[in-house]
């Protein structure tokens, strides 16, 4: 496919204001397994007045900047605790939970009376996971907070991974998802770049897809406006060719470059929501002959995004190799 040309930081959103101590200081600390500092923070939540009765849980960002692998993790880990602390309690008080998107519709939600959003930040000192969280109510009050600790008992170490794998990860794309993709995953430059999508869910479908490049950026490939086309139920739709009537251009397309990227689509039941419908909307704008290029932040909140509608998932990794000089392309013009 096509060429595509930070993230913002915890300090914006206060979760950094929390005061640290010195890196030599912080590692003799006693360590804490994960489950009991969560268990600590849903009391806190559970106990905080006003009450809490909407949770919006946003990823965990890592210190260093960029996807890492804890990104989800310490947001089950924290949604995990809030559930069982919920079975535990006599009480009728209930919280309800909402997994967030981690951009600014989060902190829009999160404005209204009872609702807080939590969110995180973790890091990796002399090999161990740290983390800090922090419990936001309207007016970016505190309702609850877990100081830095390191913590035990995670399956992440806290690494560094491709926006190819976070998306993934967020999108929670399963080998037996009633979704998939079909394409040429070892190509060559000049190859037509195409692929089928086939479903199996039992209803019609709306299928939106993006392409995310090795480079950590990221474009959507089918555009969400009048001519759309549905997936049908147990259906198959080829890309580009059934999308024409969206206005993503005659074609044909062609690999032009080597790659290793991949391709991620959602199968979205009935409408898209009003938050993903905008976010799709931003990203692939009503008159533009092209989509914009997305930054991690816009990639994952597009992804988390389409995730919260419970919408299937499916992901395709590919590569394009180097063609043979003078070889022709499927767009009838030779490669260098």
């Amino acid at each position: 496919m096509g060429d595509r040309a930070g993230m913002t930081g915890l300090a914006a959103a206060g979760v950094l204001a929390l005061v640290l101590g010195s890196p030599a200081a912080f590692a003799s600390e006693p360590r804490i397994a994960a489950v009991e500092a969560f268990a600590e923070l849903a009391r806190q939540i559970y106990d905080a007045e006003p009450a809490v009765t909407h949770l919006h849980l946003q990823p965990f960002r890592a210190e260093r900047g960029g996807p890492g692998d804890c990104d989800t993790e310490l947001r089950n880990a924290a949604a995990d605790a809030m559930a069982r602390r919920q079975a535990d309690i006599l009480s009728g008080r209930r919280v309800e939970l909402r997994q967030n998107t981690g951009s600014g519709g989060a902190a829009d939600a999160a404005a209204s009376e009872g609702h807080a959003r939590l969110q995180g930040v973790y890091g990796v000192i002399d090999g161990q996971v740290w983390a800090q969280a922090t419990v936001l109510g309207p007016g970016g009050a505190v309702a609850a907070s877990l100081p830095r600790r390191i913590l035990t008992g995670l399956v992440c170490r806290g690494d560094a991974v491709s926006l190819i794998q976070a998306a993934e990860a967020r999108a929670g794309v399963k080998p037996d998802a009633p979704l998939s993709l079909s394409m040429r995953v070892n190509a060559r430059i000049g190859d037509a770049a195409t692929f089928d999508i086939r479903s199996a869910v039992m209803e019609p479908t709306l299928p939106l897809c993006l392409a995310i490049a090795s480079d950590n950026t990221a474009q959507v490939v089918t555009p969400l406006r009048r001519g759309s086309p549905a997936l049908a139920a147990r259906g198959v739709l080829t890309w580009p060719g059934d999308f024409a009537g969206s206005g993503i251009g005659a074609g044909p397309f062609c690999h032009e470059r080597e790659q290793n990227d991949a391709v991620l689509c959602f199968a979205v039941r009935n409408a898209a929501n009003p938050a993903l419908a905008r976010l799709w909307r931003d990203a692939w704008p009503e008159g533009s002959p092209a989509p914009r290029e997305l930054g991690v932040d816009e990639t994952l909140a597009l992804v988390s995004a389409a995730a919260e509608t419970d919408a299937a998932a499916a992901a395709q990794r590919y590569r394009v190799g180097p063609r043979s000089p003078g070889a022709p392309s499927a767009c009838r013009r030779p490669q260098p």
